[in-house]
């Protein structure tokens, strides 16, 4: 666990769009829906999820921040039979990743991004106006229930100092 820079590679998702205060019940909310289609869809078991956080929350308005909660597109997972979500490419590139086990609370995570942003200052590196992520390497639909923490990777585009 700790803090790295990374040239990490694109990655394909589908998952269901939130706009609104990150954090706030109306994401959770969203989660449970991506969750319960997953589950409708055989998908709950050793798929990789993803959230992308499209806005910084001190630049735009809370009501409009937006937020894809989904997953990674597994191996022979067919698009077009899948209508009802929506696919996106997460662009390749150099990313901060801050790798931290994360008590499940918006304190939780937002501690854990001030964390990184705090580190990407201190490293003097620049930050890049693109999609921020989190990876869930240990979570899927049927494996969050009763947690407590979870461990998550926080992704964050840079241009290296030097």
């Amino acid at each position: 666990m700790g803090i790295e820079v990374k040239n990490c590679p694109e990655l394909r998702m589908g998952g269901m769009r939130y706009v609104g205060p990150y954090g706030s019940p109306g994401m959770i909310e969203n989660w449970g829906k991506m969750h319960k289609w997953m589950a409708e869809h055989n998908l709950a078991k050793g798929v990789q999820m993803i959230g992308l956080y499209w806005d910084d929350p001190a630049q735009v308005p809370a009501d409009q921040c937006r937020m894809d909660a989904g997953f990674i597109l597994p191996e022979g997972f067919s698009e077009d039979s899948h209508t009802d979500i929506q696919y996106q490419s997460v662009p390749s590139g150099t990313y901060a990743v801050l790798s931290e086990d994360v008590a499940m609370n918006s304190e939780g995570f937002q501690a854990a991004w001030g964390k990184l942003y705090q580190w990407i200052h201190q490293q003097g590196h620049q930050t890049v106006q693109a999609v921020n992520y989190e990876l869930y390497p240990e979570l899927d639909c049927d494996s969050s229930e009763n947690k407590t923490t979870m461990r998550v990777d926080i992704h964050a585009p840079v241009v290296p100092a030097g």
